[in-house]
């Protein structure tokens, strides 16, 4: 092989781990629920995907097939004791969500129940936004979640994404009631 070859290979192959670190954290992120069917979202229900994709705008004279949601009892909500944002059992599950060595005393202080809290874990992680941003515009600046991830990233839908966070917290709550 020639010194020629040899260092387009090299070139190559460097090339190719580039693209590989810097495509990976989007290819494994969790999925965005607007490019997936009604029902087809991996991991999540019927109910889920639809209230999900129901504040998404659609393009003039677009319809959104099934997406008609039928509430039916089981999918109310019952009024729980609120988690604490404290709670071992809580910051365990939203520790993967945050940065590598977050300290989830100091991440937890502030909010008023542990769903708000999941809400902007699962907010700061999918919009891609720092996590302590984010609470500092919540919880100091009063802002609502939406209105936080909208002035951070304006190309987001905002609302979509706010929706999405609450959804998913209300998952991790649920499942550790």
């Amino acid at each position: 092989m020639t010194l020629g070859r040899a260092s387009v290979t090299g070139g190559a192959v460097l090339g190719a781990f580039l693209i590989g670190m810097w495509m990976g954290p989007r290819v494994w992120q969790r999925p965005d629920v607007s490019r997936f069917p009604v029902g087809l979202v991996p991991g999540a229900t019927q109910e889920e995907t639809t209230a999900a994709l129901a504040d998404e705008p659609l393009a003039a004279g677009a319809t959104r097939s099934g997406s008609h949601s039928t509430r039916t009892a089981s999918s109310k909500r019952v009024a729980t004791p609120a988690l604490a944002p404290s709670a071992p059992i809580l910051q365990k599950r939203l520790k993967p969500l945050l940065n590598r060595g977050a300290d989830m005393r100091i991440a937890s202080e502030g909010f008023h129940d542990g769903e708000q809290f999941a809400a902007l874990a699962h907010a700061a992680r999918n919009a891609a936004i720092p996590f302590m941003l984010l609470k500092h515009q919540v919880l100091n600046q009063g802002q609502t979640l939406a209105g936080a991830i909208r002035s951070s990233k304006p190309e987001l839908n905002a609302a979509f994404e706010a929706k999405r966070a609450r959804a998913e917290a209300r998952v991790d709550v649920e499942a550790l009631d």
